[in-house]
């Protein structure tokens, strides 16, 4: 008995001190991860931007659809068709700009995706006219929701009137 009780309390400094280490370790790594959770939702809430996610519509259908809708519409298409570019417009009117103002706005939008449904993100740039010529002041998140709502809402339209030849029965 006397030899276990030498034993034991000789090793029980050294359990101690392993417990306390792996205690702060612990807490060391908690607090680690709860910076890098408070980060990651700091900058989520920074990339607020305008999109409309699963679209099921047909390539086509989505590209026609957003050039009829762009104020404007199409000014520029990147080679591969997918970033249309707006003509510049009015941006608290959303009406083509048909003479230059003060402040105008475009718009980019990007059609993701290689297969339905597809992603469309929409994003709108402000320039203010000065004596050089225009000058950019960046990406405006309201004109883009904006825009975007005007998307969501003539996608939406889209679905309720395609298939009309199909659905027709002369008989």
């Amino acid at each position: 008995m006397r030899q276990a009780s030498w034993i034991s309390s000789r090793s029980t400094p050294i359990r101690v001190c392993a417990i306390e280490r792996r205690r702060t370790e612990a807490k060391q790594a908690l607090i680690i991860f709860a910076l890098f959770l408070v980060l990651a939702i700091i900058l989520n809430g920074c990339v607020s931007k305008s999109a409309i996610q699963n679209v099921t519509l047909s390539y086509n259908a989505i590209k026609t659809v957003v050039v009829s809708n762009l104020p404007g519409g199409a000014r520029r298409e990147s080679t591969n068709g997918r970033t249309l570019t707006s003509a510049f417009f009015n941006p608290t009117t959303l009406k083509a700009e048909l003479v230059p103002a003060k402040i105008h706005a475009y718009a980019v939008v990007t059609i993701l995706g290689s297969t339905r449904p597809y992603d469309i993100d929409i994003h709108a740039f402000k320039e203010e006219k000065n004596l050089d010529g225009y000058e950019a002041l960046g990406e405006d998140k309201d004109l883009s929701e904006r825009l975007g709502e005007r998307l969501r809402a003539a996608l939406a339209d889209r679905r309720e009137d395609r298939n009309v030849i199909d659905d027709f029965r002369a008989f």
